[in-house]
């Protein structure tokens, strides 16, 4: 009787000890935890549910659509009480899932707009941008969505002392700046540069002057390369609407034109969600189609190569809603959009962009040189200094050497061609050390 007695207690400190440990590792984690864009769409929605509020619209997918898309605009334009921007940066669909069951359970949406990139689908999932979801999600819809994509060791991640852990040394910084979230009322001050402006809408400042977007990651579409698990998670989408008879309608928000020239078979990622849409009996746009979009939709109203600016966004905002005024009326809306890729493309009449491909070997620098542009246009390329001193003059050549040189240069493209704009692009040679 002794022992068991002896066992007992050891038994009940050892549980003692985890249980403080527990709650130690719990405190601590929470104090870790930075403030984002999480904490001012979570304090808006539960204002929003408290109040027994409904979702009118509900947007929903990767950054581009809460670069895009000004909820204060389509609540105004289309008479709506509540637009609701759920988005986060480089959503996979499985979040996009996850993000409408969950604003489904608590806000009961009247409409759903699918946002879906063109390489999208093709996509593995990535744990930080999972997790941006996750911040955003019920507790019930938190803990189905780490069951089911997270595995093996990233289900650690459900530990916010484990996610955290790297913000030890600024815990103190921490705590600041969730008192101010507080003191100010999850406003977020707008620092003229981006900032969580309005029911998941992030508004940016900056602006590309037309010419001067830079090249990034060059990709392809193919519908070969399209995964299994990102079809399934889009078709539960469709299928969670359908049971909620919610009306779904998918879009491609807009880009900038470098971009969808420097995607290999753009189209055929057009062509793909088209397709699914037809088969599901959905309504699809892609918003880089629509008429004239080189006139209204510059580059200088976009933030960077891949989003709008708040300027940007508020324009093809008005464009949308009135898209979606007319087919809530059942009118013909097709006149808003060029009909191909290839129609679109023939307005292009610039040069999208220019690229230095740049390596150092002892005092010597390799330049190649490239531009985007429509087949037609004869291009020419000249390099100069920051200051302006022409080092390569103009020349169709693309490959090039340059010595003794130091500081910046700046790469310039122009069209043999009459009335096609040229493109510039700076390089900073100590990046390149």
């Amino acid at each position: 009787m002794p022992d068991s007695r002896i066992l007992l207690k050891r038994v009940l400190s050892l549980l003692l000890v985890a249980l403080m440990t527990s709650g130690i590792a719990f405190a601590l984690g929470k104090t870790l935890i930075p403030v984002t864009y999480a904490d001012y769409f979570n304090h808006e929605m539960s204002v929003l549910e408290e109040a027994g509020e409904e979702i009118d619209l509900l947007m929903v997918g990767a950054s581009r659509v809460y670069s895009s898309f000004d909820a204060r605009v389509f609540e105004e334009k289309l008479g709506l009480r509540n637009v609701v921007i759920a988005s986060t940066a480089s959503q996979p669909i499985c979040g996009s899932y996850y993000m409408i069951k969950d604003m489904i359970e608590r806000m009961k949406p009247k409409k759903v707009i699918l946002g879906l990139d063109g390489t999208e689908m093709m996509e593995e999932d990535k744990e930080q941008p999972m997790l941006l979801v996750i911040d955003r999600l019920s507790w019930k819809n938190k803990l189905n969505m780490f069951f089911h994509c997270f595995h093996g060791t990233n289900l650690f991640y459900m530990l916010d002392l484990y996610r955290y852990r790297s913000n030890l040394d600024d815990i103190f910084q921490i705590i600041e700046d969730r008192k101010a979230l507080v003191e100010n009322d999850y406003i977020q001050p707008d620092d003229g540069n981006q900032y969580y402006c309005y029911k998941g809408f992030v508004y940016n400042h900056g602006s590309i002057p037309t010419g001067n977007v830079p090249m990034y990651s060059h990709n392809t579409f193919s519908k070969d390369a399209v995964l299994d698990s990102n079809i399934a998670y889009l078709d539960r989408c469709v299928e969670l609407c359908k049971e909620y008879g919610i009306e779904l309608e998918l879009v491609t928000a807009p880009t900038t034109v470098m971009r969808m020239y420097y995607v290999d078979n753009y189209k055929g990622s057009v062509e793909y969600y088209q397709k699914y849409a037809e088969e599901h009996g959905l309504i699809y746009h892609n918003l880089n189609y629509l008429m004239d979009r080189e006139t209204f939709l510059p580059d200088e109203l976009m933030y960077d190569y891949n989003h709008t600016n708040g300027e940007g966004a508020k324009i093809v905002s008005e464009l949308y809603a009135e898209i979606l005024m007319k087919e809530s009326k059942e009118e013909d809306v097709s006149s808003y959009f060029y009909p191909t890729y290839e129609a679109f493309c023939q307005t292009v009449k610039r040069i999208v962009s220019v690229d230095a491909k740049i390596e150092k070997e002892n005092d010597t620098y390799h330049l190649i040189l490239r531009s985007l542009h429509n087949p037609e246009v004869e291009v020419q390329y000249q390099v100069e200094t920051a200051d302006g001193e022409v080092l390569i003059p103009w020349t169709e050549e693309t490959e090039h050497s340059l010595s003794g040189i130091s500081g910046s240069i700046k790469v310039l493209a122009r069209s043999l061609n009459e009335g096609i704009g040229g493109a510039f692009q700076y390089y900073d040679l100590k990046n390149y050390e």
